[in-house]
């Protein structure tokens, strides 16, 4: 992960350029090996308001599909691009707005962008359409008991394993 942007802004304006620095900061923790570089968590661009699921589960072909859409408001001003996580996703089709905008999908990143920039505090709804395969895993019957229930690592819905599977969400 990066360091955001804007702390290097911030120590150029204070005139220490070093305050947010890898060795600035591997000095104040007391406990963090010379070895372990820090991380920071990316730039946030846009609140997210709400999140709605519309899904479908095909439970003979154990796959997942449907449309997220966000309801988010812009952060700052000139928000022309987002970026969400996508790993094990297929998407099919993204909205903005109820406009289709284009996407790339790379590095397990969905890249979105929009149709016009937005302004600070203006909100938008984004809908993507995907779908996954989802990898269920089975557990031993001898070890776990009749009913023992297993994680699907794509979709985040509970498995119940008896002598037929049989997939339920949770």
């Amino acid at each position: 992960m990066h360091k955001p942007r804007f702390l290097d802004q911030l120590a150029i304006e204070l005139g220490d350029r070093d305050a947010f620095s890898a060795a600035f900061a591997r000095g104040r923790r007391a406990f963090q090996p010379e070895h372990v570089e820090p991380k920071w968590a990316r730039d946030r661009s846009a609140n997210i308001k709400h999140i709605k699921l519309e899904i479908a589960l095909d439970f003979d072909a154990k796959t997942i599909s449907g449309t997220a859409t966000h309801r988010l408001s812009a952060i700052t001003d000139s928000l022309d691009r987002l970026e969400f996580d996508a790993t094990e996703l297929a998407i099919r089709a993204v909205r903005a707005g109820h406009e289709p905008a284009s996407f790339e999908t790379s590095e397990h990143k969905l890249r979105i962008t929009m149709p016009r920039a937005l302004k600070a505090g203006e909100e938008i709804e984004i809908a993507i359409d995907y779908s996954a395969l989802t990898k269920v895993t089975r557990t031993s019957r001898s070890r776990r008991g009749p009913r023992a229930k297993t994680r699907t690592r794509a979709t985040g819905f509970r498995a119940t394993t008896t002598r037929t599977i049989g997939l339920r969400a949770r």
